[in-house]
């Protein structure tokens, strides 16, 4: 657990112990309600190799300054950690009390280059709780659950999103291995005199008829049949592993 109690409402951020967790106190302010946890999983999505994670309590109290202040510290870090992380997932979330301290959402999301993915209602009919990443399509829509003891917020539950496989069509050729077709090869195969074989003198020559002779038959008795195959982006998986 971490925490960053002040004045205000306080943060507090719970990891699993089993996730490497880091809490970057260089990008903490003074005055500001805000904790910064760096995440290692030992598993993430693609092109995604760190989490940050931004926890804030912006207090109701707060002014037009105290927004301004607010975003740039928040913008500031962010663009630090991209910096020395390009392909990080940046996760921005705790109590912004909008409709108090008229924070602007837009301009915080659009300085960031993140998106807000709360939809439901946090407190009432108000949502005053946020939750801003720069990859949202990581994450399904948010549900809402209830309060937890005496707190007056909804809780929100946010899950990532279940990987969608690409899925690509290829033609192949099949042929058709009906028994009555697999009894006629075998009594032209058993009856055939191979004189054609026999006739030749030279070996390599032999073997060219002998070749012919079995895919003529072959294209006679097994037709070819063009159909489809779907696979997903890891054809070496098949569909009886995936079911593990």
């Amino acid at each position: 657990m971490l925490c960053n109690k002040s004045i205000g409402g306080g943060t507090c951020t719970y990891v699993h112990h089993s996730i490497p967790a880091e809490r970057l106190t260089n990008f903490e302010l003074p005055g500001l309600e805000t904790l910064w946890i760096h995440l290692k999983p030992y598993r993430l999505p693609r092109h995604t190799s760190t989490i940050t994670l931004g926890v804030i309590y912006h207090p109701p109290s707060a002014k037009a300054d105290d927004n301004e202040i607010l975003i740039e510290h928040i913008n500031f870090n962010i663009d630090s950690l991209l910096n020395k992380y390009p392909d990080a997932l940046i996760v921005l979330t705790g109590n912004f009390n909008p409709s108090s301290t008229n924070i602007s959402l837009s301009n915080l999301a659009r300085g960031c280059g993140l998106t807000q993915l709360v939809k439901v209602p946090t407190r009432g009919n108000n949502i005053l709780d946020w939750c801003l990443v720069n990859k949202p399509k990581l994450f399904e829509e948010p549900v809402q659950l209830p309060n937890i003891g005496s707190s007056d917020h909804f809780s929100i539950m946010i899950n990532p999103s279940a990987p969608n496989p690409v899925i690509r069509e290829r033609h192949a050729c099949k042929r058709e291995m009906k028994d009555s077709n697999v009894r006629a090869f075998g009594r032209w195969i058993c009856n055939d005199p191979w004189s054609g074989v026999f006739n030749e003198d030279d070996c390599q020559d032999k073997f060219d008829t002998f070749y012919e002779l079995i895919m003529d038959a072959i294209n006679l008795y097994f037709h070819l049949k063009k159909q489809k195959i779907s696979f997903n982006d890891k054809p070496w998986v098949s569909n009886k592993l995936k079911q593990w």
